[in-house]
């Protein structure tokens, strides 16, 4: 039977407990001269200077988790034995309900990011100096900013866990957040200037957000103190919890998002300029095929991403808490496990403020997107050979949102028509390296910015992997199956 995990409950259930069973810049994707509708999503500027004028995404997306906290140890696992049935995980800790993973035992603040993607069919179209492109995605996001560690340790070893009894807490400025939806993209780009061998275009892309479900749980204090097992201590408790889940459940409401729970605006804007190798080349032509595919020294782009939020007014809750000097049983707590959000809602307030109603203040909410700043270096030495760098800064402006992860990385790439091989080599959250490979080969491509999790050289603690599989017109090319006059002799 399970033990009491009051505490935990109290701060992380309220987190979680709305997100379905169920924000990475996918870099195979985004930062190659074929990436297209992918580029788009890290530069809208950059969907001027694809090799293709013709480029549709018939299906694509990705899977991205990472945390600091929790862990499969590496020689305990096997991704490629995991799916057979004789596979035997095993199970950590003092109790056994503690689950299929350890925890690293440190006391650095702890953050958690996640980022899933579908993206459908969509389309990116140029001629001589303007791009266009419509996509459509659905999208999951959730993270974890500066998450107490012993909250965690908590949740892990239960409130009888003795080095954490009696110990004073006092946490700030701490959140989880969630957000799934589904996404409308319309992005224009346009090369304003081409002269003695410099380019410099710009693009915007504009978003209508359809909200599924959304949450968050943003606590700007939490001083308390577990007294023993079966009593925790509250000096201080402010929170703000919201949360929106339509009562047809996800699924139906994915299928139907004219009639989600939520609505919102989103922009991505951006700049690339660009050193081109031939100072009087043309770029105009009088068709889309005709016009030649214009190579470069090197590019650098710089965009801000995910601009906007979601509003909420369907099926939703606001409710906010600013309690002190209590005591609170974890039995009564313990009874918050398997309620629906809004019955746990009501039995918290009735816990901690003795009226049902009184924590909730509003119908309400909006959470904002990961927003973020996103800076690009293209470099292409010689032939089909090129090195890329990227720095990604998360634009957190209020604590519920959704939080990008940073990320710093560099990827050299080969890069022909027929075959793409990319290793990109990142820092994530400026703490965790992380190696990758992408391999495309024509218009499939399939990636993972983890490779070391995949091959067993690393602990199990993120999680990554993306594809796309597509269909496109190459630049400067007007029959395909003839080497004519449109072909320019580009390396492919």
């Amino acid at each position: 039977m399970l033990k009491g995990r009051g505490i935990t409950i109290l701060f992380l259930l309220l987190g979680i407990m709305w997100i379905p069973a169920q924000g990475q810049e996918w870099l195979g994707l985004s930062t190659n001269n074929y990436s297209g509708i992918w580029g788009g999503q890290m530069n809208p500027a950059s969907l001027t200077g694809n090799k293709t004028y013709l480029d549709i995404n018939l299906i694509g997306g990705g899977l991205n988790f990472s945390n600091n906290f929790a862990y499969i140890p590496k020689d305990d696992y096997s991704l490629f034995y995991l799916i057979t049935a004789d596979t035997i995980i095993p199970i950590y800790g003092k109790y056994r309900y503690n689950g299929y993973y350890t925890y690293y035992k440190n006391k650095n603040p702890k953050w958690m990011v996640m980022n899933n993607r579908i993206t459908g069919p969509s389309a990116l179209y140029q001629y001589n100096k303007d791009a266009f492109a419509v996509s459509f995605s659905f999208r999951t996001a959730a993270s974890g900013v500066n998450v107490p560690w012993e909250l965690l340790v908590f949740m892990y070893e239960d409130l009888s866990y003795p080095p954490l009894q009696g110990i004073r807490f006092d946490d700030q400025d701490f959140s989880i957040s969630e957000l799934s939806w589904e996404e409308m993209s319309f992005s224009y780009a346009r090369e304003i200037y081409n002269r003695y061998g410099n380019a410099v275009s710009v693009g915007i892309t504009g978003k209508l957000l359809f909200g599924l479900t959304g949450g968050y749980a943003a606590f700007p204090d939490a001083d308390y103190k577990a007294i023993d097992s079966k009593t925790v201590h509250f000096y201080h408790f402010d929170a703000d919890v919201a949360f929106s889940m339509p009562e047809s459940g996800l699924k139906n409401a994915a299928l139907n998002p004219f009639n989600s729970s939520g609505f919102g605006l989103g922009a991505d804007i951006g700049i690339v300029y660009t050193k081109l190798k031939d100072r009087y080349g043309s770029t105009k032509g009088k068709r889309p095929c005709a016009i030649p595919y214009a190579d470069y020294q090197y590019k650098i782009g710089l965009s801000i991403i995910d601009i906007g939020g979601i509003s909420f007014n369907k099926n939703t809750e606001f409710h906010t808490f600013d309690v002190g000097n209590i005591d609170v049983s974890t039995t009564d707590l313990d009874s918050l496990k398997g309620m629906p959000a809004d019955l746990g809602m009501r039995y918290l307030s009735k816990l901690l403020t003795g009226d049902s109603l009184a924590s909730l203040v509003d119908n309400r909410m909006r959470i904002g997107l990961p927003t973020a700043v996103n800076l690009q270096f293209d470099w292409h030495p010689a032939g089909p050979y090129y090195i890329s760098m990227i720095w990604v800064q998360p634009l957190h402006f209020h604590l519920k949102d959704v939080k990008r992860a940073a990320q710093l990385a560099l990827i050299p790439r080969y890069e022909t028509r027929w075959l793409g091989v990319s290793l990109p080599v990142s820092l994530l959250q400026y703490q965790k390296p992380r190696i990758g490979l992408a391999l495309r080969l024509y218009t499939f491509t399939v990636g993972t910015e983890c490779l070391g999790t995949i091959l067993n050289f690393s602990n199990l603690d993120n999680v990554d992997i993306y594809f796309s599989l597509k269909l496109s017109l190459d630049k400067g090319l007007c029959n395909p199956y003839k080497r004519g006059a449109c072909d320019k002799g580009e390396i492919r």
